[in-house]
């Protein structure tokens, strides 16, 4: 039987990215522990009790925005389009709450007021938790049953190295996979996904009526929007050229628009993150930071 290389890799990434987002939510949800040195704490003391440090509290910030950053990287390798911008959004908003506790907490100690430090990152972590924590948890579960779907008794170290040319673990049956092995599992497919830091600039509403593309929102009408949803659909799928009678239909199958330039005529994003295609009658979203016409 021939072996599905976009479900194995699929699978892959899902097994590792459900516990991971899994931590990053319960880290989140306990912005009381970050400053505990529970290696040094008696299992009998009481949470309230155990001794606290500003440098442990600064390390474990830091540590969780870097697991963050590992669930961009390998999220933007998944194949559904919908899961893979739930989660870069979540992401982006997760590691951008909490990295701005770090100069802050870091001044703070610096200047000997270790509580000061500790505060600035349990309140990072909350405000984190409350931006995108539950969703975060929910996407975990979500990658979990993803992969049983997929493989309900695992996959196959055989299946491995058939889709991906080698595997770098000796296990038969792949469960839970670490961060080092992954990586260099995924390695010969970095150029894939490395883009993972321009994805993490775009967010969206979950109607598309406004989208933050490079820095720049740009605001849409909910005819404008429908296209613009379809456009970055493709544009994260790798495939990113789309027929612009495709994309009139989008908006409405039965009476489309005549024409694009008609429909985003003297909008921002027209020319600037909506450009044409590599063929005549398409149209695609440029690259991030790219301004051609």
């Amino acid at each position: 039987m021939a072996v599905d290389s976009v479900a194995i890799r699929d699978y892959v990434l899902l097994v590792y990215l459900s516990p991971l987002l899994s931590s990053i939510g319960s880290i989140l949800d306990d912005p009381d522990s970050v400053g505990i040195d529970f290696e040094a704490c008696d299992a009998s003391v009481l949470l309230s009790e155990m001794p606290r440090s500003g440098q442990i509290a600064i390390e474990r910030v830091r540590e969780l925005s870097e697991d963050v950053w590992r669930c961009e990287v390998f999220a933007s390798a998944i194949s559904r389009v919908d899961l893979k911008r739930r989660v870069l959004v979540c992401a982006h908003e997760i590691r951008d709450a909490i990295n701005q506790a770090d100069q802050p907490a870091e001044m703070a100690l610096s200047d000997g007021y270790a509580d000061e430090a500790i505060a600035t990152c349990a309140d990072a972590l909350t405000r984190a938790y409350d931006q995108s924590g539950r969703e975060i948890k929910r996407i975990a579960a979500e990658c979990s049953v993803e992969a049983s779907l997929l493989f309900p008794a695992g996959c196959d170290r055989a299946d491995v190295v058939n889709a991906f040319g080698y595997c770098p673990f000796t296990e038969k049956r792949i469960g839970t996979i670490s961060t080092v092995e992954l990586a260099e599992l995924l390695r010969p497919y970095r150029d894939h996904f490395e883009p993972a830091n321009e994805a993490s600039k775009i967010t969206t509403s979950t109607d598309f009526r406004s989208l933050r593309w490079s820095g720049a929102v740009y605001s849409f009408t909910a005819n404008q929007a429908a296209v613009v949803k379809l456009l970055l659909e493709n544009w994260e799928s790798g495939t990113p050229d789309v027929g612009d009678e495709t994309l009139l239909h989008a908006v409405d199958p039965e009476s489309p628009p005549a024409r694009l330039s008609t429909l985003f005529r003297d909008h921002p994003a027209w020319g600037a993150m909506i450009v044409a295609g590599g063929t005549k009658g398409t149209h695609r979203l440029a690259e991030p930071d790219d301004k051609n016409t």
